[in-house]
């Protein structure tokens, strides 16, 4: 039976599980774990668990092997950015992928890139600014081009993996299990290198249920990444992540939001409103203009 909400669905649960990492981290901070022996656990753990769910080794396709590549880079230039401008302003730059993603999968891709696509990328990038407006600095600008390389790279990995995931050349779930592969050896030797403590039993926990999250996360992205256009998984990722980010801190660690979020969470909002009601009235005009077939 043909359900296609479940793609829709799909995406929408993932983003709501991709929101809970930056919590999850936190909290095995808190606990006492480091930084990268908690990448480890994590990895270790969703990288087993991707395997069990594949039911299958992974195939070492070179789009597969490419896109696993340029997800561990977003990560570490990630990680890089946040060492040398605030969260806030890296995240507003990473954000950038809501531009960098129409364009590439238009170019390589094939995929056709509608205005209301376009549009609403734009209206997104610039209510996700708001909802940072009170943190953003732009004096390191070093920093900045890290930041805005994890928003090509993240781009990049994207259209590749969802391009090639619905021409059945690889699977989604064969590229992230290559990334937490490779997230292993480099966590694991980033831990040696630093000197990194091993996690206590309760930083331990919250890194293996960050696992636990990530293999749900990634297990529910894989199911977009086979139906639908690159733009709108994006599109989908960013609306979820910067309301839900501002509302864990909020339940999770009682930090109130700042004016700025409710605000720009409120434009996000409203985009999404928007660009229903456009696609609403969009296909009534199209099935009144359509030819009805006459009986003679």
């Amino acid at each position: 039976m043909n359900r296609p909400f479940i793609p829709y669905l799909a995406l929408c649960l993932s983003a709501v599980a991709f929101s809970f990492t930056g919590p999850l981290l936190k909290l095995a901070a808190q606990a006492g774990a480091d930084y990268w022996p908690t990448i480890f656990l994590r990895c270790l753990f969703n990288t087993t668990a991707l395997l069990l769910l594949a039911r299958k080794i992974p195939r070492f396709h070179l789009k597969s092997v490419f896109g696993a590549l340029l997800l561990n880079l977003q990560f570490l230039c990630f990680a890089k950015a946040v060492q040398m401008v605030n969260p806030g302003t890296a995240t507003v730059l990473t954000y950038t992928s809501l531009l960098w993603v129409p364009a590439i999968s238009f170019l390589y891709a094939k995929e056709k890139i509608s205005f209301l696509d376009i549009l609403t990328s734009v209206a997104l990038l610039f209510s996700c600014a708001i909802c940072f407006a009170d943190q953003l600095s732009f004096q390191e600008h070093l920093g900045m081009l890290f930041a805005l390389g994890t928003g090509f790279l993240w781009s990049m990995a994207l259209v590749i993996t969802a391009k090639h995931s619905i021409q059945e050349e690889t699977s989604a779930l064969e590229t992230f299990v290559l990334t937490g592969v490779m997230l292993i050896l480099i966590s694991g030797g980033a831990s040696l290198l630093s000197g990194s403590s091993i996690p206590s039993r309760e930083g331990a926990l919250w890194a293996i249920l960050g696992g636990a999250q990530s293999t749900l996360a990634l297990g529910l992205f894989s199911i977009p990444l086979k139906k639908l256009e690159s733009t709108k998984v994006n599109i989908g990722l960013s609306t979820f992540d910067p309301i839900l980010a501002s509302t864990w801190s909020w339940l999770i660690f009682h930090k109130t939001p700042a004016r700025w979020a409710f605000i720009g969470g409120s434009c996000i909002i409203l985009t999404l409103f928007l660009r229903g009601l456009l696609l609403i009235l969009g296909r009534r005009k199209t099935s009144q203009i359509s030819p009805t077939p006459s009986v003679d």
